[in-house]
């Protein structure tokens, strides 16, 4: 699938590099957005004590949430997308969806002003360009 995939986690950073990947479609061309919110499993501790069905309900609800804002924005550029919901280490599962939707290119913001910011939030940015073989676009 031709597509350009861009993360959203509901920060401005996202949407900054989804505003990114919108200008890089041009009018008529089929390449579609994919959105991709990455959820973090919910504790093993806590799984047991909640049905299956509350867990996908809560994951559901929190990804819908997430990309609500991505999801306008793209409605009223009229951009053709898909949205996508995804569970585990955000890094890992964004790699492997970009690899099993053949994507041509992903959009990401990064977040960081100084260094421990971008030690400890820019990792998993770094993490995807080290997982992938396409070209990736990083959005401060």
């Amino acid at each position: 699938m031709a597509g350009i995939l861009v993360p959203v986690d509901g920060s401005e950073n996202s949407m900054r590099a989804l505003k990114t990947a919108v200008k890089q479609i041009n009018p008529g061309s089929d390449t579609k957005i994919l959105l991709l919110n990455v959820q973090p499993d919910v504790p093993t501790a806590v799984q047991r004590y909640l049905s299956e069905d509350f867990i996908k309900t809560y994951y559901d609800e929190e990804s819908k949430r997430t990309l609500a804002d991505a999801i306008t924005l793209l409605h009223e550029k009229r951009i053709p997308y898909l949205s996508y919901t995804r569970v585990g280490q955000a890094a890992e599962a964004i790699a492997a969806f970009a690899t099993e939707m053949q994507c041509d290119q992903i959009v990401m913001g990064t977040r960081g002003v100084g260094t421990i910011s971008r030690l400890l939030l820019g990792s998993v940015a770094n993490k995807v360009l080290s997982l992938v073989d396409i070209p990736v676009t990083l959005v401060k």
